[in-house]
C-alpha cells in the first residue's frame, strides 16, 4: 500500500548565490538580522548536549519528542546556533548515504531569542554545508499540505525556503490505516500523541536526560 507524502526541498545544484537570491525578501532579512546580532553557527558532535536541550524545549511546548535511541541510530550532522558562547538553538540533519540529500530531523531554539532569527541562520548554514559536502538537494524535513493549527507556523517557515515536493512511499497495512486515521481525524491525532507520551514516560525518556 502506498501513501503520498510531501516535503519542501532546496535545489543544491545551483550556486550559493542563486539559492540565496531565490529566497523571499523576509527570509533574507531574517538571515541578515541574525548575522547583524552576532549569532553564529558551529558544527558539533555533542549529540547528548543537543538532545538534553531539545527534550527540554519539547517538554516546554508540550510536544512529543523522538527518543535518544532514535537519534543515536541515525547518521547525522549537528549544528548549534550561538550568541557569544551561549547555545540558543540547534539543528540535527539525517544524512543520506547515497550523497543525494540530507533532511532536517530535529530542531530547537529558545523563544527569548526568536526575534534574532536563530532558525533562519541555522537552516541557511545547514543548506550551505550540505552543498559544500556534495549533496544535490536539501530536504526541509517534511511539510503538510493541509497543516493543522499547531503546524501552520512551521509549514510557513519551511515553504519560504524551497519548493513543495510530493512523493509516494510503500508502507504496511497497519501503518497505512493508522496514518489515515491520525491525519484525517483530530481525535485520533490527539490519541496518538497521548499514546506516544505515555510510551515515552514508561521508557523514562523525560527522566533519563543525559548529563
Amino acid at each position: 500500500m502506498k501513501i503520498k507524502f510531501s516535503t519542501v526541498i532546496v535545489d543544491l545544484k545551483r550556486s550559493e548565490e542563486e539559492i540565496y537570491t531565490n529566497f523571499g525578501k523576509h527570509t533574507k532579512k531574517s538571515i541578515k538580522k541574525a548575522i547583524k546580532e552576532k549569532l553564529f553557527i558551529e558544527e558539533s558532535k555533542e549529540i547528548k548536549e543537543f538532545y538534553k536541550r531539545y527534550l527540554k524545549f519539547y517538554e516546554t511546548k508540550k510536544l512529543t519528542p523522538s527518543s535518544l535511541e532514535e537519534v543515536e541510530k541515525e547518521n547525522i550532522a549537528l549544528f548549534f546556533c550561538k550568541h557569544k558562547k551561549k547555545i540558543i538553538g540547534g539543528l540535527l540533519l539525517q544524512l543520506n548515504h547515497t550523497k543525494e540529500y540530507p533532511a532536517a530531523f530535529l530542531n530547537f531554539s529558545y523563544e527569548n531569542y526568536w526575534k534574532s532569527c536563530p532558525n533562519d541562520l541555522l537552516y541557511w548554514e545547514a543548506i550551505k554545508w550540505s552543498k559544500r559536502n556534495g549533496y544535490k538537494i536539501f530536504d526541509m524535513g517534511g511539510c503538510s499540505l493541509k497543516p493543522r493549527k499547531n503546524e501552520v507556523g512551521i509549514t510557513i517557515f519551511k515553504r519560504k525556503y524551497g519548493e513543495i515536493f510530493e512523493y509516494e512511499k510503500e508502507v504496511s497495512k497497519y501503518f497505512y490505516f493508522k496514518y489515515k486515521l491520525v491525519n484525517s481525524w483530530i481525535v485520533f491525532h490527539k490519541i496518538n500523541n497521548l499514546l506516544k507520551n505515555i510510551r515515552n514516560n514508561m521508557k523514562g525518556v523525560y527522566q533519563n536526560v543525559p548529563n
